[in-house]
């Protein structure tokens, strides 16, 4: 993944506000995090880099649990994600570059067969 979409997870998480989960950075992140089961930007260990008062022992809810559930669950090292956000963001891009190439691709082919036929049918009329 290139650089400035690390930078804008980092700038994200940095933006994040443990108290207000209706804050829109907060929301994405959680999101983020909860969707692709994944936690921090790099490693679950940007929280405490990012956040050393509110994380130093703990991470946010949403690396453990549904962010969309509420309560006041703690979540810690134990129990969260292991895998790390940029990277599974970087299997999702993947994934959806591979999948539109293939419609793409498919597109191509069935206008080139179009063409092909209307030849063939433009030659049998003559």
């Amino acid at each position: 993944m290139t650089d400035s979409a690390a930078n804008g997870l980092e700038n994200a998480i940095r933006k994040y506000k443990p108290q207000d989960n209706k804050d829109m950075v907060t929301s994405v992140v959680d999101n983020i995090q909860w969707t692709l089961k994944c936690c921090g930007g790099r490693d679950m260990q940007d929280w405490a880099r990012f956040h050393p008062a509110a994380y130093a022992n703990t991470l946010p809810s949403s690396c453990c649990y549904d962010p969309n559930e509420g309560g006041s669950r703690q979540c810690n090292v134990n129990h969260a994600f292991r895998a790390s956000c940029l990277t599974e963001l970087d299997k999702v891009l993947k994934f959806i570059l591979w999948f539109l190439s293939g419609i793409l691709l498919a597109a191509a082919l069935t206008q080139l067969l179009a063409a092909c036929f209307a030849c063939n049918v433009a030659k049998a009329a003559d």
